[in-house]
């Protein structure tokens, strides 16, 4: 007897519950058969790309180069117009984790910056992930003092924070980078501008969050906030704000909460339970998978580590 297939929201919910446990408990070679068995008999293309994703990562963690490059190469043939998988398969050659001094070769270089720049056309045609694409390409440029083409990709970024936002990119502006740019490799005025630019928007972000804040106790809608600091896997930090609705029932899906969280995404989102107690709960666990996804750890203002709050702890 088949199997009902799953939602991608169903498995990022299974992912937290059954696989990534496994990772915990450093059994992580039973978590990529447990995958790879999955991807083998999944036909969804946007469940297919997740466990693409979840796949290289973890091999990457078992230290499996070879058959991390594979996968992320096997998820680019598949995915051609995904720049997600470009990025993907110039991580692996630009971190090189295979090495003892993790430094690639000449060659891998040469095809981590192909990548990279693919990625980056991609992203722009399709008007997803530019920013995200933008940042790793610019840590990649910078630790290999590449320092006209990085002049290029960061006057992109600016150029790119005028226009709309894409539905699919990071909300957050990175520049970590900036402090690692010797004098006089890159133009001072690019750097004025892109350090302006990250002033604004740690500003904005700020305000941002009052004005949500502000609306959310007028309104007395929500039943959760949480707030906090996020540290990303490169150690760049932004703030954190978690907001759940008052769970509300739709005949057409059940009950849903409506959740804003601005560091995953700039537009509020849906999730739906059978009841208000699940679709809440439900809620806060893809937040949690999510960030675990993205190598995102959440902390106090002194970087100690945060768990993110079950909702009946929060009231």
């Amino acid at each position: 007897m088949n199997r009902r297939r799953q939602t991608l929201g169903e498995w990022i919910t299974t992912y937290g519950d059954e696989i990534l446990p496994l990772i915990r408990e450093n059994r992580i070679d039973e978590a990529i058969l447990r995958v790879e068995r999955e991807l083998s008999q999944e036909s969804d293309r946007e469940v297919r790309s997740w466990h693409f994703a979840n796949l290289t990562s973890f091999l990457a963690a078992a230290g499996r180069h070879d058959e991390c490059l594979g996968r992320a190469q096997q998820r680019v043939d598949e995915f051609p117009q995904d720049p997600l998988a470009w990025k993907t398969l110039a991580s692996c050659f630009h971190s090189a984790f295979h090495r003892p001094d993790n430094q690639p070769t000449q060659e891998e270089k040469e095809e981590a910056l192909r990548c990279w720049r693919r990625a980056l056309d991609v992203a722009k045609t399709e008007k997803a992930w530019v920013r995200t694409v933008a940042f790793s390409f610019c840590r990649g440029l910078a630790e290999w003092k590449m320092w006209s083409e990085l002049e290029v990709v960061m006057a992109e970024i600016l150029q790119h924070l005028k226009g709309k936002p894409c539905d699919n990119d990071t909300f957050n502006l990175e520049g970590e980078w900036i402090e690692k740019i010797p004098v006089g490799t890159v133009d001072p005025l690019l750097i004025d501008d892109y350090k302006s630019a990250l002033r604004d928007h740690a500003e904005r972000t700020k305000q941002m969050y009052e004005e949500m804040d502000r609306k959310a106790a007028e309104a007395g809608e929500n039943i959760y906030t949480f707030e906090a600091h996020a540290k990303t896997h490169d150690g760049t930090t932004a703030p954190f704000l978690l907001h759940l609705s008052q769970p509300t029932y739709d005949e057409r899906g059940g009950f849903y909460c409506r959740v804003e969280c601005p560091f995953l995404g700039e537009r509020p989102f849906l999730i739906y339970g059978v009841d208000g107690a699940q679709a809440g709960e439900l809620s806060i666990g893809f937040i949690r998978n999510s960030l675990r996804h993205e190598g995102v750890t959440i902390t106090d203002e002194s970087g100690n580590e945060l768990p993110i709050p079950d909702l009946r702890n929060s009231q």
